[in-house]
């Protein structure tokens, strides 16, 4: 009986070591770079992306960054997994979530406003 507690709780602490090796954490490792590619693209002026959600989905990098630090404090200090300590598991969705705001009140402030109506350019009727 030691020896399955012993070898449980030897897998609980690798669990968090190995990540790098098992699907999700391939994915992980593998999507940094395409969204990094993403964030340089979007910031182009000629996107004309509204400044407060270009702000937001690079927040979305600390909410990333936060995810780690949080994973290894639960694995080390709980002996369990993020998603089953909700103090730090609500903290990290926290941010998730003013991501989530920041990216909406930007594209909703871009759709409201009201852009000076030139008389060089010619207007775009919708017909339907």
């Amino acid at each position: 009986l030691s020896s399955v507690a012993a070898s449980e709780s030897s897998s609980s602490l690798l669990s968090f070591a190995d990540q790098g090796q098992n699907l999700a954490g391939i994915f992980f490792q593998a999507s940094l770079l395409p969204y990094l590619t993403f964030l340089y693209f979007l910031s182009f002026r000629g996107n004309r992306i509204p400044a407060l959600g270009n702000f937001g989905w690079q927040f979305l990098l600390l909410f990333v960054l936060s995810t780690i630090p949080g994973g290894i404090i639960t694995k080390s200090v709980y002996g369990t997994s993020l998603a089953d300590c909700d103090w730090l598991h609500g903290s990290a969705e926290a941010l998730l979530t003013v991501t989530n705001i920041l990216i909406v009140l930007g594209f909703k402030s871009a759709m409201t406003q009201e852009e000076p109506i030139s008389a060089d350019k010619p207007r775009l009727l919708a017909i339907g």
